[in-house]
């Protein structure tokens, strides 16, 4: 089941407490969030934070009916950041457990960025142990001689 735009959307308005009965989300407010989420994405993009986000191809055709890109992983650090940034703009108050939400949500998100992903091989890449030649070592053999010095006669000598 793919996320929706209107779905964070939504759930961020639940978040701030003004979703449901009390709060109807119409056209304009939905679009103005709409854009604030396309934007809020793209700053993360730009701080290296890429969660798979769909961005419209127009930057005013934005469809809250599209489908996100977004991961179960990454979508409640979405609707929780967009809460954060809604916010603001309705004059509302964001609890310190709803902040430190979107904060601990965020910061899981950039370590998940900052750890590099190891190489994928195609399926067609032959897997095996590797080169199993008898008696074929890749590192040379260590030297276990060592030269001592006779004290009877002075002169080097070789222990194998």
């Amino acid at each position: 089941m793919a996320i929706k735009k209107r779905k964070i959307v939504e759930t961020a308005y639940a978040e701030l407490a003004l979703a449901g009965h009390v709060f109807d989300l119409d056209g304009e407010t939905s679009r103005l969030a709409l854009d604030k989420l396309d934007g809020m994405m793209g700053q993360w993009i730009a701080e290296g934070v890429d969660v798979g986000y769909q961005f419209p191809v127009d930057a005013l055709d934005s469809d809250a009916d599209d489908d996100s890109g977004l991961s179960f992983a990454s979508f409640q650090a979405a609707y929780m950041s967009l809460a954060v940034v809604l916010a603001a703009s309705h004059g509302k108050q964001l609890s310190t457990d709803t902040r430190a939400a979107a904060s601990a949500g965020y910061n899981a998100l950039r370590r998940q960025a900052a750890m590099p992903k190891g190489p994928y091989l195609p399926a067609s890449f032959p897997m095996g142990a590797g080169n199993l030649r008898r008696g074929y070592v890749f590192t040379p053999a260590p030297d276990t001689s060592y030269v001592t010095i006779d004290p009877i006669t002075g002169q080097q000598v070789t222990v194998e």
